[in-house]
């Protein structure tokens, strides 16, 4: 029985040497199963590394943001835009809000202090009763307005006027009106300027004045439309050349 026992654990000695002296235990394992490839086969190559991310290609850098093409839901402000009213983070654009917002610049106003020139024989002027156009060396477009006023012309007791209609105002305020005016004759001559909103203005030219001088007065003006009217019902007037008109503060 001794014997038996004996022979058994010789064969158990046996069998630990044995495989303890495999040659393939040394080999590197497979990748896919993990266990040592057969005795006689070559070691596996080694599993091929993903090529290297393109510069370009968004995931290269972990904080790259790839824009949505979802649009954001109502009331929320897409992506790199801060809404309306609140603060924008560090490095992130304020959204505009509309003219009027506090910081907001509205659109530019017109110019106000422009002069603008209106002439006497201009088509948009309205004469009646003796007023006519005629021409007259040295005025800015070389004609004037003539025969305004009563000229005592037989069968003809209608005073000439004349109306300037394109006068605009572009808003209400005082003006700086300035006449140029005419009188070749041998004796004075004046006008009655009707401007609505103010008293009637008296311009008064001394005989023999050349073309052309000029009368300023300061006139108040409401935005918009302001027709200027010269006229004398009782007398000749000077002939009327052009005005101007430039705001006043």
């Amino acid at each position: 029985m001794s014997i038996l026992v004996g022979a058994v654990a010789l064969l158990a000695v046996a069998a630990g040497a044995l495989i303890l002296l495999r040659p393939w235990d040394a080999a590197t394992p497979s990748a896919s199963t993990g266990a040592a490839p057969p005795p006689g086969t070559a070691n596996p190559p080694a599993a091929a590394l993903p090529a290297p991310l393109s510069s370009t290609d968004p995931s290269a850098d972990p904080s790259a943001v790839i824009p949505s093409t979802t649009a954001a839901p109502a009331g929320i402000a897409p992506a790199g835009i801060a809404p309306v009213g609140i603060a924008p983070s560090a490095g992130q654009p304020a959204a505009p809000g509309p003219p009027g917002t506090p910081g907001v610049p509205g659109p530019p106003k017109p110019p106000t202090n422009v002069t603008v020139t209106y002439e006497a024989e201009s088509g948009a002027n309205l004469l009646r009763g003796s007023a006519i156009v005629a021409p007259f060396t040295g005025s800015s477009g070389g004609r004037v307005v003539t025969d305004i006023g009563n000229w005592h012309i037989a069968g003809n007791n209608n005073p000439g006027t004349l109306r300037f209609n394109a006068v605009r105002a572009p808003e209400t305020g005082r003006y700086a009106l300035v006449v140029f005016a005419v009188n070749s004759s041998g004796a004075p001559s004046n006008a009655i300027i009707s401007i609505p909103g103010n008293q009637p203005i008296h311009l008064a030219v001394p005989a023999g004045a050349g073309c052309c001088v000029s009368h300023t007065f300061l006139v108040n003006l409401t935005a918009g439309l302001n027709p200027i009217t010269f006229s004398n019902p009782h007398d000749r007037a000077p002939a009327i050349d052009r005005i101007t008109l430039t705001p006043r503060p």
